[in-house]
């Protein structure tokens, strides 16, 4: 199924992530009816009654609403159907014997190695996260905070040595010093002190509301424009101005720029919402 970008499918997608009660029904109803990542949709719609399913389906409907404007993006990936038990420890299996090829050179087996702890170590964590159940006590929610925080931080290394290794098996290339610069290491990770408030209730966020009129919703996507700029410079510079030699500085990656990209996401979500109603009301 192709993705659906009709004006009437974005609008249900719109009304659903600006109505109050998005209903989790209606809102896997929606995701279906665009054909956007079909996949994470089953998964959706399997695992419905996890506590982490309402936000993660508010979070893939606006995405879809960036779709249109650059279809190629990396965020619109599909993800891939959830192994078997069978299936991972085949694949296991076979990371072990890539380890064990003498050919290789030591810093590909080191890859290869953290990659394979890695997985094994997020296939726990997703475990205890399921085990966690319905419980809505601070501290379960925290914990399960901490653990949807540290396992997204675990794909995200995993990503980077499976593309290195990927690119050593193509052509030979190994990867840069910079990989292994910093010692990834995930029972170090912590959600920062004022995101774990926010998600256990400690603190409220502010819900994005669109302005009511024409007037208020250009001064409204003249504001967001001006904070997507500010996030980006932050992200590219490590400054929400961005300097006059122009040179980057990038945010080193962590946790908190996994932060700040998540955070230039919404921001963008929120800009096209704005802009989509200016011209429906125009």
């Amino acid at each position: 199924m192709d993705v659906n970008i009709t004006p009437e499918v974005r609008q249900k997608v719109v009304a659903w992530v600006n109505s109050k009660s998005k209903d989790l029904s209606a809102g896997l109803e929606i995701l279906a009816e665009t054909g956007y990542k079909p996949h994470v949709c089953a998964n959706f719609v399997a695992n419905q009654k996890r506590q982490d399913i309402p936000k993660k389906l508010e979070n893939e409907l606006r995405l879809y609403l960036r779709y249109y404007a650059n279809p190629a993006s990396d965020i619109h990936k599909d993800a891939e159907p959830e192994k078997t038990e069978a299936e991972k420890t085949e694949f296991l299996g076979n990371i072990e014997k890539e380890i064990l090829n003498e050919e290789y050179p030591d810093i590909i087996k080191t890859l290869l190695i953290e990659f394979s702890t890695l997985y094994k170590g997020r296939s726990i964590m997703h475990q205890i996260l399921k085990a966690t159940g319905e419980d809505n006590s601070k501290k379960v929610k925290a914990e399960r905070v901490r653990l949807m925080f540290v396992m997204d931080a675990c794909s995200r290394r995993m990503d980077d040595l499976w593309k290195a290794h990927e690119a050593y098996k193509a052509d030979g290339t190994l990867p840069e010093a910079t990989l292994f610069a910093e010692t990834f290491d995930p029972s170090k990770i912590t959600p920062p002190v004022e995101v774990e408030k926010e998600i256990t209730g400690k603190i409220v966020k502010t819900a994005f509301i669109l302005a009511i009129d024409l007037p208020g919703l250009k001064k409204q996507s003249d504001g967001w424009r001006i904070k997507i700029s500010k996030a980006e410079n932050k992200l590219n510079y490590q400054n929400e101005k961005k300097p006059k030699d122009g040179v980057l500085k990038p945010m080193p990656e962590g946790p908190k720029r996994i932060l700040q990209i998540k955070r230039i996401e919404t921001l963008k979500s929120e800009k096209e919402q704005i802009e989509l109603q200016i011209a429906n009301l125009k």
